[in-house]
């Protein structure tokens, strides 16, 4: 080979090098977390997910002291269904209490949902109720609580990433979704699988705390790879811990539009008005 040969050879390689700008940290993490997940295209092409699962649910807020694990319920027959691609969610659970209490131990089923905007209940014989507004933002939050849907909405442009970090054998990020959830995942350094995620929010009891669900026993399920087992805290007290038997991607969900009469509701910046009737069960006494 000529030095002319050597000399074009060597411009060539230059240039090559030149054009492959460097990955910034954001979307490196984006796309370490991805791959780990399962890849990148299989968290993009999952429009809908149904997670199954049991556990236990600590009473907090009414119990003797915020610390108590006396007074706790029994999950069962936990079903979230979410429609990533149209940011709904739909949850059913069965409590049942493992304590004394004033009602007795009758377990009771649970429904409640969201729909952009609006939070709701929905009442054992079908009627909705919507939620005040202070819900829907916490079950905002809580909807990302959870590997798959936060890294797909950084995929798919509706969260930003900022402020990659290293804190003690984790790679931590900060998110903001397109609704405003600011929320920080925290990776393993080494294989770049999320351990918890983090963020702040009201609370009807302890007001503002910060919510933190960890993350743990990662499964290869339906071409994810997940955790099945969740742990909530607010702030030090641990309230749910879930054992997830079941996840499965892009399942037909049906449609989760909040009920007419919770989408047709007006807005409530407050709590609800307490429903309070009192019945006379003896003479100066009532219930």
């Amino acid at each position: 080979m000529n030095l002319r040969n050597v000399s074009f050879t060597a411009c060539i390689l230059l240039l090559t090098a030149c054009s492959e700008a460097p990955v910034a940290p954001e979307q490196q993490f984006i796309d370490d977390v991805a791959a780990a997940l399962g890849g990148k295209d299989s968290i993009e092409a999952i429009d809908t997910v149904v997670i199954e699962g049991e556990g236990y649910m600590q009473n907090l807020g009414q119990d003797l002291t915020p610390e108590s694990t006396e007074f706790r319920f029994a999950v069962s027959d936990y079903r979230l269904m979410a429609d990533l691609a149209n940011g709904r969610s739909r949850t059913q659970q069965t409590r049942t209490p493992e304590f004394v209490y004033f009602r007795g131990p009758d377990p009771v089923t649970q429904v409640f949902g969201l729909d952009g905007d609006v939070a709701y209940t929905v009442a054992a014989d079908g009627s909705a109720r919507r939620a005040p507004q202070t819900v829907a933002v916490e079950q905002r939050s809580t909807y990302y609580h959870h590997p798959v849907p936060l890294i797909r909405a950084a995929l798919t442009g509706t969260a930003s990433v900022a402020n990659v970090r290293s804190e003690g054998g984790h790679t931590l990020a900060d998110f903001t979704t397109a609704e405003g959830n600011r929320l920080t995942m925290a990776v393993d350094a080494a294989s770049n699988l999320p351990d918890y995620i983090r963020s702040t929010d009201h609370n009807a009891y302890l007001r503002d705390v910060v919510r933190q669900t960890s993350f743990s026993d990662y499964d290869a399920i339906d071409g994810m790879n997940v955790p099945t087992t969740l742990a909530v805290q607010l702030d030090e007290f641990q309230v749910i811990r879930l054992t997830l038997t079941s996840q499965v991607a892009n399942a037909d969900v049906g449609d989760l539009t909040a009920p007419a009469d919770a989408a047709n509701a007006a807005p409530i910046s407050g709590l609800p008005p307490a429903n309070v009737t009192a019945e006379e069960v003896a003479d100066g006494v009532w219930f």
